[in-house]
């Protein structure tokens, strides 16, 4: 069998390594808790939000790695509801005009600064909802 990876399962892993990475280190306790995508999370319990944010991330990635079936598209709601938490925060953060740091920016500039994760959050939640195959069978 000849597979290869949808735009959703790409979308998926990308999402899935990221959000290991930032569970990771917050579970390890490193100071990333002032990054604007986490800045909802982490102000209070980072240690559990670290653990979240592995699970989710594992959880989407047993999805693609194992092609389950089209129905076991619950296997990526933990990782959608972080992922559009993330992006709520950015333009939290935008609204505000700074950083969860207290860095002073303009909104435009933060938006502009962080517009990358808020495409993927569109992009994965659209594909979600209309064609949530990861793997293109040939």
């Amino acid at each position: 069998m000849n597979d290869k990876l949808s735009p959703m399962g790409l979308i998926i892993l990308l999402v899935s390594a990221l959000q290991f990475v930032w569970g990771l280190c917050l579970v390890l306790g490193l100071d990333i808790v002032y990054i604007s995508a986490l800045d909802g999370f982490t102000k209070n319990f980072p240690y559990f939000f670290g653990w979240i944010g592995i699970f989710a991330a594992v959880l989407a990635y047993s999805r693609v790695i194992y092609d389950t079936p089209s129905y076991n598209v619950w296997f990526l709601i933990p990782q959608q509801i972080l992922l559009l938490h993330s992006s709520i925060s950015i333009v939290e953060s935008a609204i505000r005009g700074h950083y969860p740091d207290g860095t002073i920016k303009p909104g435009v500039f933060i938006i502009t600064d962080q517009l990358s994760l808020i495409f993927i959050a569109l992009k994965y939640t659209y594909l979600l909802i209309t064609n949530p195959s990861t793997h293109e069978h040939n």
